[in-house]
């Protein structure tokens, strides 16, 4: 039935494959630390949505002591081959795991846990070279066996075989070192092992185990864990990285509000939090500018809100009904209910400042468009009946709301359906809905992203939640990833964008802004230098890895 809401909203968070929603209706007051912090150092790095505000360094690290982060949502588990890893979950899951490879600050990944990996015949054939003398929690050694193990289950899971889809073949060669051949070249092979496929569990770990008991190499091991509740991990003191973690132990504490977070942090029952709330955003900026926290904004390349509709099923089977659908949309209303102006327009799957971006024209904001493309369909069909599925809260059913006005105006009636998240995300999975409220890519290299967009496979599981099915869509995915020339990559992800805009299986909203709140005596809550020296991206859409904090007290 449809839903109607008065309520005034702040800001949705639709699901990312796990992703809860984070609702807010008023800002987060000062912050949980005792500390008066003194004067606060602003870094600018662009427009005031882009300022940071943090203490000035501490000097040498201090070892010891125990943090506690909220985090907007609690993950499904931690088996990288059942669960799926959202932001927050990613989050406590590089604690506990490391990756294999990870961006450094150019948006190129590079090795991590392994000691490199490399090709010498433009992508068909890898050599992962581990580092010696790793070993996991248990405390058995990371070698070739455990690593080939771990690709052999990516291959092998419903859930991952997509993201791997080009592996044909895993050899142990030595000790340490495993070759992967591809069916096809993949030269961004290295991307895909930068998250949920890049972690390596112990692979003695009985895979029922995996989701609340991991076994990894990463700074911290699983102490308690009570889901919804709180999952606290204790310092690994053979960590294979010397001199972390410094922490001796880190909590993470899922709270579903912004407001539970904020009331959190104000009253010192956490010591940092991350929201993507751009109205309490705003507020908190004001706070860390009065030195009451810190605050820092994740500038780097970020999801994106949009509609999805389901390509491969009544109505939104008919491209023109799914152009219809986009050009209804007033963006810059929705923002405002969204965001009260502090919102960012999504221009398609990468931000202007992506070196993947073109300007290309989406539909959008043409009404008498969509009214014209409306009547040709009732004209064939009848009357244009659809469902938006929506997280059933007050903030996503007053932003879906605002679609379906803008909808109805053109000659399409929407039913709002609101949905618990968990049954949102599994019908959207499966293919069981109509259009639906959705957040989701955001990879600094858009072959992190080509799972979800390339065309399904018959007998195997796709990621491809849009049901997307476009012989030249896919054709570009597939150029996009088999060369290292940045202008032919570029070139194919301009075809990429150019198909989005032409077949409208997603209607592009806003884009997510991550912001990492933090007491003024919590230190080094970003990315360091990756291993080898080289810079490291600070962050990935609000994801770090908490093995570098501090706290100086």
């Amino acid at each position: 039935m449809r839903s109607t809401t008065s309520s005034r909203t702040r800001r949705v968070a639709p699901a990312i494959l796990c992703l809860m929603v984070a609702a807010a209706a008023s800002a987060c007051g000062g912050g949980g630390s005792d500390d008066d912090g003194g004067a606060s150092t602003a870094v600018t790095t662009g427009s005031e949505l882009t300022t940071s505000v943090t203490m000035p360094g501490g000097g040498a690290p201090v070892d010891g002591g125990k943090l506690i982060y909220g985090i907007e949502a609690e993950t499904s588990g931690f088996n990288p081959y059942l669960d799926r890893f959202a932001p927050a979950g990613q989050l406590m899951a590089l604690a506990v795991y490391d990756p294999l490879a990870a961006f450094d600050a150019e948006g190129v990944a590079k090795a991590y846990l392994a000691e490199s990996i490399t090709t010498d015949d433009g992508g068909s054939l890898w050599t992962i070279q581990l580092r010696p003398d790793v070993t996991f929690h248990d405390g058995s050694v990371l070698d070739a066996e455990a690593l080939a193990t771990h690709l052999e289950r990516l291959k092998e899971s419903f859930l991952t075989q997509s993201a791997v889809r080009p592996i044909d073949g895993v050899t142990v060669t030595g000790p340490l070192t495993v070759t992967v051949s591809m069916t096809t070249p993949w030269v961004t092979f290295p991307v895909a092992l930068v998250g949920q496929a890049g972690v390596v569990p112990a692979p003695g770990v009985p895979e029922e185990q995996l989701s609340d008991a991991p076994v990894g190499t990463g700074p911290f091991s699983i102490g308690t864990r009570v889901r919804d509740e709180s999952t606290s991990m204790v310092k690994n003191n053979a960590y294979w990285q010397a001199g972390l973690p410094h922490l001796d132990e880190v909590v993470f504490r899922p709270l579903q509000s912004v407001e539970d977070r904020g009331a959190a942090f104000r009253s010192g029952e956490i010591d940092m939090f991350h929201t993507t709330n751009e109205i309490v955003n705003a507020q908190l900026l004001g706070q860390a500018q009065a030195g009451e926290l810190q605050y820092v904004r994740d500038t780097g390349e970020q999801e994106e809100l949009f509609v999805m509709f389901n390509t491969a099923a009544p109505p939104f089977d008919d491209v023109r009904l799914r152009r219809a659908a986009s050009y209804a949309i007033d963006v810059d209303k929705f923002l405002e209910v969204s965001g009260q102006g502090f919102s960012e327009r999504a221009e398609g799957p990468f931000s202007p400042s992506s070196p993947w971006y073109a300007d290309v024209e989406f539909p959008t904001g043409d009404p008498a468009q969509a009214e014209a493309l409306v009547a040709e369909v009732e004209a064939e069909t009848g009357p244009v009946t659809v469902e938006l599925n929506c997280a059933d809260s007050r903030d996503s059913l007053e932003l879906c709301q605002q679609l379906a006005d803008d909808w109805a105006a053109v000659g399409i009636d929407a039913s709002i359906v609101g949905l618990q998240q968990d049954l949102l995300i599994n019908y959207s999975i499966a293919g069981k809905y109509e259009s639906v409220l959705w957040r989701q890519f955001g990879s600094p290299d858009p072959d992190g992203d080509q799972q979800w967009w390339i065309g399904p496979i018959e007998g195997q599981t796709s990621l491809n939640f849009s049901r997307i099915a476009d012989p030249e869509l896919d054709a570009a995915l597939e150029a996009g990833r088999s060369t290292d020339d940045v202008a032919a990559r570029k070139e194919a992800y301009t075809t990429v964008q150019e198909r989005f805009a032409d077949q409208a299986p997603y209607a592009f909203l806003e884009r997510i802004g991550w912001v990492i709140i933090a007491d003024n005596d919590v230190r080094d809550f970003q990315n360091q230098a990756l291993p080898d020296g080289t810079a490291s991206a600070p962050y990935v859409n609000g994801i770090h890895r908490v093995g570098y904090i501090w706290i100086d007290r």
